[in-house]
């Protein structure tokens, strides 16, 4: 029985407080500004430009894994626990870029600041 409850533990998901959620709000900004440019092992490498000079970067290997490691960097230097984030919404590309992340991120994007918006 003492198992069952760890692992009920491990798997349940943490409860959401309105009040600090609502307040969390405020932390994220409605639009995020990412310097993207290729790296030496052919994948990307990311910036995002909109935190005062801080540096929020992360990498991967592909445009849309590069997405994704954007949206966990910028809400870990934000500070926002995991079980919050799905509901305060994750960034992408515009809608008529995102087909090109794909796999593989064109040229025509790189060394450029994207803005990226909130889904």
């Amino acid at each position: 029985m003492e198992m069952y409850n760890i692992v009920m533990r491990l798997f349940k998901k943490k409860a959401i407080d309105r009040d600090e959620l609502f307040a969390l709000r405020w932390k994220r900004p409605d639009v995020i500004s990412v310097l993207i440019e290729k790296d030496e092992n052919g994948g990307y490498f990311a910036k995002i430009t909109n935190f005062n000079g801080d540096n929020v970067v992360t990498q991967a290997q592909t445009g849309r894994e590069l997405v994704e490691m954007v949206n966990e960097a910028m809400y870990d230097y934000l500070d926002i626990p995991q079980q919050y984030r799905e509901y305060l919404g994750y960034f992408m590309p515009p809608i008529d870029v995102r087909d090109e992340f794909g796999a593989e991120i064109p040229a025509k994007y790189l060394h450029k600041t994207m803005r990226l918006v909130g889904a």
